[in-house]
């Protein structure tokens, strides 16, 4: 391969692997976690999960 060839190849694994990576952390951000204090009722979840639909 020329020096050229190299260059191309190398953008290319690069670009690869910064594509792949932000795949991975968008899976991660989308992970919700809630937590409720003592005593709340599963009607209180339920209307608070169907509150903005």
């Amino acid at each position: 391969m020329n020096k050229i060839s190299k260059v191309v190849v190398a953008f290319i694994v690069i670009l690869t692997i910064v594509l792949l990576m932000n795949q991975s952390h968008e899976v991660k951000v989308a992970a919700l976690s809630i937590q409720f204090e003592n005593e709340t009722t599963e009607p209180e979840v339920k209307s608070i999960f169907s509150y903005n639909t």
